[in-house]
């Protein structure tokens, strides 16, 4: 798993597909919206991002930041 973070997303990469997902950086972490974590990014954007594999995504990316000083807090708020 591979996590860019900007200002403003997060862009996520696993296996051989990546998602955005929308935010805001704090200065230890990133508060990430899940719901905007609805389709992978080109060349598989026709594929939506189900409940299922969001959960699984959300625990990967927990687990992955889990020990380290980037803490990301997951909300369903993006407004």
């Amino acid at each position: 798993m591979k996590i860019t973070a900007t200002a403003s997303y997060l862009k996520v990469e696993i296996a051989d597909k990546e998602t955005i997902i929308q935010g805001k950086m704090l200065t230890d972490g990133f508060i990430a919206f899940s719901d905007t974590m609805n389709y992978w990014e080109p060349p598989y954007a026709d594929i939506k991002i189900n409940e299922n594999i969001k959960t699984e995504l959300i625990n990967c990316l927990m687990k992955e930041t889990q020990n380290s000083n980037f803490r990301i807090i997951f909300t369903k708020e993006s407004n």
